[in-house]
């Protein structure tokens, strides 16, 4: 009698090999094709509307700033407004529709009236997101769009790739890849043209050159979130907690020349102004009930269960609503640091490295659902340590996989990749406290052998 299971062991590396190639290339295929697809619209000139979203709109609108030498005036609501006009013509809309792509963009940028004749507003990507966007945006946006698609999906194999190089070959480039591309958040950023999964990259690549004893250059890499701020505060947590001082020195010198070098094209006041659009919508996070159902910070949590109709005066004063948001955020914080300290992680595989991760990724201070790509890092990290995770690390895992399907089901919204997060951060820094008590023979030769 034959068992399935030792059928299966029986067949031979390389076949199983070409199959995991064929389901990642499958995977990434039938993502990308209903993401292609997913905001067609028969009635519109150019035959889909994805590319009018603020997701991605916004980070057009700044590469073709750019491009027409607009730089000094990176977020002037008049400038962006020519500008959108041109690149979005009516004549792409459908018949019936009344509010034109253009003014649809700039409704959904956060507006700040600085003065009489010189309103503030744009997307919250500081000026550098424009050099980054800037070949893009000599094309159409229907056509640039359609290329971040693509680039999109071959990111998550870059991405994919270097979690094999973490993880010593131990886990194939297909099998990576593809839990990668299904992982949550990737989905929403193929579709809208976000950028998470460069993000991704930039965390992956760089915590690769750390591991391979070049700390510098990952924090040269690390410096590139720069882009987006927020995650480059967050992620700077991770070697300030294990103590890596050239990588939090190279982050630094490397965020800070690269603003630097914007200074030329979009002078001092576009950073002011890019402050003054982010101090704005800091306020408007914390009424608007798109931003606060969509995001999956712990600041904004404690606002899905208000009375979203109430004035957003009352909202965004709610006294309960922020000590217990902000009270999360400096729990993580606090534990975090101080479990660091105790320990003191040098490790880049196991429950350390992902609890500091985790920890690093909950202490963002605002962020949408497709920045739980993010996670994929510290998830993929918890599951290479040489002691076997316990049954409710696999639970959380499966129940973070499926989070996406929730609101299809008609349950809402209940930033459940959030909280099976938490769990995972809450589990893996207990075990890892425990380690030195409950390690395995194994467990005892892995960390030694990586804790340098």
């Amino acid at each position: 009698m034959t068992i399935p299971g030792h059928s299966l062991l029986k067949i031979s590396p390389g076949i199983r090999y070409s199959a995991a190639w064929v389901l990642a290339l499958m995977t990434a295929g039938i993502y990308l094709y209903f993401s292609w697809h997913h905001f067609d619209d028969p009635e519109r000139g150019d035959g889909n509307r994805g590319h009018t979203y603020m997701d991605f709109g916004g980070q057009y609108l700044l590469g073709r700033m750019l491009v027409r030498g607009e730089g000094h005036h990176l977020f002037s609501r008049s400038a962006q407004r020519e500008v959108l006009m041109e690149c979005y013509p009516r004549g792409n809309e459908p018949p019936d529709q009344e509010t034109s792509d253009a003014d649809q963009l700039l409704d959904w940028f956060v507006e700040t009236n600085d003065s009489a004749d010189h309103e503030v507003s744009g997307p919250l990507y500081p000026p550098i997101q424009a050099f980054w966007f800037c070949t893009l945006a000599f094309l159409t946006p229907q056509v640039a769009y359609r290329i971040v698609q693509v680039i999109i999906v071959l990111g998550a194999f870059a991405a994919g790739l270097g979690l094999t190089i973490l993880s010593n070959g131990r886990v194939w480039w297909p099998v990576a890849t593809t839990g990668v591309i299904v992982f949550p958040g990737f989905a929403g950023s193929l579709g809208l043209g976000q950028n998470s999964v460069f993000s991704l990259l930039i965390l992956v690549w760089g915590w690769v050159l750390i591991s391979r004893g070049r700390p510098g250059w990952g924090g040269i890499v690390w410096g590139l979130l720069i882009f987006k701020p927020v995650w480059l505060a967050a992620f700077f947590l991770v070697p300030l907690w294990s103590g890596r001082w050239r990588t939090c020195t190279a982050m630094l010198a490397s965020s800070a020349l690269q603003a630097a070098l914007t200074l030329p094209v979009v002078g001092i006041h576009g950073w002011i102004d890019w402050l003054k659009v982010g101090r704005e919508a800091a306020r408007v996070s914390l009424y608007d009930p798109v931003w606060i159902f969509r995001g999956r910070d712990l600041v904004a949590l404690p606002r899905r269960w208000l009375d979203l109709d109430a004035p957003a005066a009352d909202l965004q004063n709610n006294m309960m609503a922020n000590l217990i948001g902000w009270g999360l955020l400096l729990i993580v914080i606090e534990i975090t640091t101080r479990i660091a300290v105790y320990r003191r992680c040098r490790g880049y595989l196991g429950y350390g490295p992902a609890f500091l991760f985790l920890g690093a990724w909950l202490s963002c201070v605002h962020f949408m659902y497709y920045d739980v790509l993010l996670a994929a890092l510290p998830v993929f990290l918890l599951y290479q340590d040489a002691r076997r995770p316990p049954w409710i690390c696999h639970v959380l895992t499966m129940i973070l996989f499926l989070a996406p399907a929730i609101p299809a089901l008609g349950w809402g919204e209940p930033a459940t990749e959030t909280y099976c997060l938490l769990g995972l951060w809450i589990v893996s820094g207990w075990i890892w406290m425990r380690g030195d008590a409950r390690t395995s023979r194994v467990g005892r030769v892995f960390e030694t052998h990586h804790d340098i």
